[in-house]
């Protein structure tokens, strides 16, 4: 548990310094904009690229992979859903819980946590797992959470989710590099790969940064009362089934624990502007993110420990 402590402790740190340098308006919102923008067009879908181009490409026709993670995407939103009937939140607040279930921090958090937890290796996983769910992840959630919201789901919100996806440059990433490994390229000129390299090294740190920059902490143990349903669901359930339902669909052990690692991330910060945009709690959903993100220190650090990292 303390090996793995170590490991996260960098994550919160450089959060808490992201936080501190917002606080001292040393970076400004308009800052902030500018850098998630880089992280989302330039240093993210480099880091996927280099990764998913590398890999083998049986391992992107992984049937019992899909079929775990795919039945965790389906089977969360229900049991946020009946969780958060059991606690009489009105309609508003019930849809950000199913919206949330499945929304995890994946790329802005998830990423710097599999780079430093599970290194190289890890990374791999990484791109294979994003590369294979990132559709399933996108439709799933949002369709979930209109029908929560509305109690219909409509073709228009599903074409919508499809829009988004095609111009996505970190799902255009990941299928460019699954391309490219089926097209027998994945020994990339080296110029080209420490191209990607150094541009991928952006990544990390300035997404941790941004992420601790972005948080407004408030009363937190009055935000956890409210939202400890929620906390439960994303940070305990999640990792929880992911794990068992590799027990019956069994994968090689590092893309296990990167799903498991990948799946124990907080609420996702883009789930503030979705909740807003879907007529939604905002407010709520910024509590999630907020108290979950600070939660996550501490049970990524139980999961690791679980995984024997």
């Amino acid at each position: 548990m303390i090996s793995a402590f170590f490991i996260v402790l960098p994550l919160g740190a450089v959060m808490a310094i992201g936080w501190y340098l917002r606080y001292r308006d040393v970076v400004t919102y308009s800052g902030l904009d500018e850098m998630n923008r880089l992280l989302y067009w330039v240093a993210m879908p480099a880091i996927l690229f280099r990764s998913t181009i590398r890999v083998d490409p049986e391992l992107f026709s992984n049937l019992p992979f899909m079929c775990a993670v795919y039945s965790v995407f389906v089977v969360l939103p229900f049991i946020s859903w009946g969780l958060a009937k059991s606690r009489k939140l009105p309609r508003e607040k019930l849809a950000v819980s199913v919206l949330t279930s499945v929304r995890g921090n994946n790329v802005f958090m998830g990423l710097p946590a599999v780079t430093i937890a599970l290194g190289e290796a890890g990374l791999e996983s990484y791109g294979i797992y994003l590369a294979l769910s990132l559709v399933v992840y996108q439709v799933i959630s949002i369709s979930m959470g209109q029908f929560a919201m509305s109690g219909e789901l409509s073709l228009s919100s599903i074409k919508q989710v499809f829009g988004r996806l095609i111009r996505n440059p970190m799902l255009i990433s990941c299928l460019l590099g699954v391309a490219g490994a089926f097209s027998g390229l994945g020994s990339i000129p080296h110029w080209v790969d420490q191209t990607l390299v150094i541009l991928g090294n952006i990544g990390s740190g300035v997404a941790l940064i941004v992420l601790g920059a972005s948080l407004v902490v408030e009363d937190i143990l009055s935000s956890i009362r409210q939202v400890w349903g929620d906390l439960v669901v994303r940070l305990i359930l999640s990792p929880l089934l992911t794990l068992l339902a590799f027990q019956f669909f069994p994968v090689e052990p590092m893309l296990v624990k990167t799903s498991v690692l990948v799946a124990a991330m907080p609420a996702a910060v883009n789930n503030f502007v979705l909740s807003k945009g879907m007529g939604m709690d905002g407010e709520y959903a910024g509590k999630v993110v907020v108290t979950s993100t600070m939660c996550s220190v501490f049970t990524i650090t139980f999961w690791l420990s679980i995984m024997g990292v």
